[in-house]
């Protein structure tokens, strides 16, 4: 591969080179669509050409929203029309055509000389029908890339709960699809290469006696590596963490899983409370939530 050793888009930086690379030392990832297919295309190919329309026709309405602020007339003359008061009411005459001009003040209001009678032009933008149309074609957009129509534009307008939850499981299923194919793809590889040369270097040492880990067990210590996501927390937590519960006390669900699905790892929550349960044992402090005080008993003449 040749790679450029600065962006083409750094204008500032005058000189650019070309540096060859191998191919062997390169992770060229990229989804592919079709069979033998041997370089990747920008995920926005669906929408490029609706964006870019989107943005030429966003243009227009600014400009014609901004013709249509700006109010204008055109005075029309019939042929018998007289020139006797002209001086009253124009600014400015064109001497080779004729043509009058006239500012508006606010609130004013004058009498045309006969045969002269004044024409409006107002546009219609802002149109009313625009921002329904621009919704539909961000819609557009945001199946295109597949993400919910309301994280892409930051519009809450039309979001209830239900809706919402159904848009963001269904984007958050591709995220995740995406994030193990590039952890298969990219991550994984890229640890393992480095792990080998970092282990032939004695770079990485035991905690307890800074010994170097033996080269020779390179498959087991990177086996042992896991690459983790990032997850999301929902809207009503509370719900979410009685469903989890509920799972788990019916032995459908691991805490494990269940930890993963926040992007944590279990092992260190089990770190964390640990050492949050020794600090408070050793400040003196509780560390389990005291039981709740029972019901007082109902009076003899109110048991009925």
């Amino acid at each position: 591969y040749h790679v450029w050793t600065t962006h083409p888009g750094e204008t500032w930086n005058g000189t650019k080179e070309r540096e060859r690379v191998d191919a062997r030392d390169i992770y060229h990832v990229f989804l592919p669509e079709r069979a033998e297919q041997v370089r990747g295309y920008t995920w926005l190919h669906a929408v490029l050409m609706r964006s870019q329309m989107l943005h030429g026709f966003e243009e227009a309405a600014i400009v014609a929203a901004r013709v249509g602020a700006a109010k204008m007339g055109v005075f029309k003359r019939s042929p018998d029309a007289s020139d006797v008061g002209l001086n009253q009411i124009a600014d400015a005459k064109d001497s080779s055509t004729g043509a009058l001009q006239m500012n508006a003040e606010p609130g004013e209001f004058v009498e045309l000389p006969v045969g002269y009678e004044l024409q409006s032009w107002d546009p219609e933008y802002p149109h009313a029908n625009f921002e329904a149309f621009l919704k539909a074609c961000l819609r557009g957009l945001a199946t295109g890339v597949d993400v919910a129509t309301h994280n892409l534009t930051g519009d809450m307008t039309d979001v209830n709960y239900s809706s919402a939850r159904i848009a963001e499981l269904a984007e958050r299923e591709v995220w995740m699809a995406l994030q193990e194919w590039l952890i298969d793809s990219f991550c994984l590889p890229l640890f393992q290469d480095w792990l080998a040369s970092a282990l032939i270097r004695g770079d990485v040492t035991f905690e307890q006696t800074g010994r170097a880990l033996p080269s020779d067990r390179l498959e087991k210590f990177a086996n042992a590596a896991r690459f983790q996501g990032r997850r999301w927390a929902w809207v009503d937590p509370l719900k979410e963490a009685q469903a989890a519960g509920e799972l788990v006390a019916l032995g459908l669900e691991s805490r494990t899983a269940l930890a993963a699905a926040q992007g944590r790892e279990f092992d260190d929550v089990l770190d964390e409370l640990a050492a949050e349960t020794t600090a408070m044992t050793a400040a003196g402090l509780a560390t389990s939530k005291a039981a709740a005080p029972a019901q007082a008993a109902a009076p003899d003449d109110q048991k009925e």
